[in-house]
């Protein structure tokens, strides 16, 4: 009595042996309901990939947006770089030494926010593809 208490207490899949799961399954399939919670069971799985094709058609869009804006920075960048050695030379002044010096400092105080925001972002992604994997697992079985 104490190996059916037990094998109560452990997750069906573990429960049962795979013959046995395949025989419930095959007679619960062949019941109408069964056939009802097939056919939700592909609609669900539909949804789901619709979902997470639309996560990640939305993912792609933001990564190539901000690819496209850091692409515009550089480029701004190197313009008026460009811009402030030309005015150097033409006032035979050093604009650049002081500037590069501030820019270094700069520099580094706008990476922590992109960093946050990478992390948060990272994060915010796998917890949802957690949640979308316990959520195929408890409702696709």
């Amino acid at each position: 009595d104490d190996d059916n208490d037990d094998r109560d207490k452990r997750p069906l899949h573990k429960r049962y042996t795979r013959a046995e799961l395949q025989t419930i399954s095959e007679i619960i399939e062949g019941t109408e309901l069964g056939k009802k919670f097939k056919n939700a069971q592909a609609e669900q799985r539909e949804k789901m990939n619709k979902m997470r094709q639309h996560l990640e058609a939305d993912i792609s869009e933001v990564t190539n947006k901000l690819t496209g804006l850091v692409r515009d920075i550089r480029r701004k960048e190197h313009n008026i770089n460009s811009r402030l050695a030309a005015l150097s030379k033409r006032l035979e002044v050093d604009l650049v030494a002081p500037l590069e010096l501030e820019h270094k400092e700069a520099g580094r105080r706008w990476v922590m926010p992109f960093m946050v925001f990478l992390a948060i972002l990272i994060g915010v992604g796998a917890f949802g593809y957690r949640k979308y994997k316990t959520f195929m697992k408890t409702h696709l079985l």
